[in-house]
């Protein structure tokens, strides 16, 4: 539930057509990488000769614990035909194959064609850097599994949520004070360089908060993800009953700086039809 997971159907190729409940370019691949909470549509042409074809699914992980077993179902060709004496597995990249992972996302692309026209928004009303982290945290007389025996946590800009005793949005209609902070920081309080390979375990430890950012109605809202390396990398994040554009994404030897909003273009390529 909590790992990018690799898919694969054997001497098969798919066409992916979707992702969270958009339409894509159709993409043919051999291979899907599916993040925790992502949905991608695809498209299988049963087009092989008739027999048994495992599909098989494992983890993606580029450190820390994960399960490292392989999950498989079978397609079944319909006929008479005899069945060989094994199947064969799909191969599937290792499982700390970052490239295998990144070059499947990064083709996935919008439509974006004069039939599929792609509305980006250009009127940015509030612009948020955010620094996505996994953490440790000591929890006393307590052996945990983490590093240390501390317990993994994760945090964006350096803040554990803390759940409140109360709902939050029944905190904010019913206006109950003391539920919640409304000033949660719109950038890291701490510059550092995310992506070096050892980060100070002095920069490991977060800070315990429920503290939200409220945001008018139909705002538009730039988002930056910043992927921090203190403990561990690759964290998957989804957005929910809201409309996203991804603009730019990519590996950097050093963090993100605001001037690098220069260099993105919000106006989408037109793909060929």
């Amino acid at each position: 539930m909590n790992n990018i997971m690799f898919f694969s159907i054997a001497n098969h190729t798919i066409t992916v057509v979707g992702s969270d409940g958009s339409y894509t370019k159709p993409l043919k691949n051999d291979l899907i990488a599916i993040s925790p909470g992502q949905t991608i549509d695809f498209l299988l042409e049963a087009n092989q000769k008739p027999d048994h074809y495992y599909m098989a699914s494992r983890v993606y992980a580029s450190a820390g614990n994960y399960d490292n077993t392989t999950t498989t179902a079978i397609i079944e060709y319909r006929g008479n035909y005899t069945l060989p004496a094994s199947l064969f597995l799909p191969s599937l990249p290792n499982f700390n194959d970052t490239n295998a992972s990144a070059n499947f996302t990064g083709q996935l692309k919008s439509l974006a064609s004069k039939n599929h026209h792609v509305d980006v928004p250009l009127n940015v009303t509030t612009k948020l850097f955010f620094t996505l982290s996994i953490n440790l945290s000591p929890y006393p007389n307590i052996s945990c599994e983490g590093p240390f025996n501390e317990r993994f946590s994760a945090s964006v800009n350096n803040i554990t949520f803390q759940l409140p005793k109360v709902n939050i949005l029944q905190a904010y209609y019913r206006r109950i004070r003391g539920v919640y902070g409304n000033d949660f920081p719109s950038d890291p309080p701490l510059t550092f360089n995310y992506t070096v390979d050892f980060t100070p375990r002095d920069l490991w430890r977060p800070e315990n908060g429920t503290d939200v950012v409220v945001l008018d109605y139909n705002s538009t809202v730039e988002f930056v993800f910043e992927g921090t390396n203190t403990v561990a990398g690759m964290k998957p994040i989804s957005f929910r009953r809201c409309r996203s554009v991804l603009i730019k994404s990519a590996f950097r030897s050093t963090y993100f700086c605001r001037q690098t909003r220069e260099e993105i273009n919000p106006v989408p390529t037109p793909a060929s039809d």
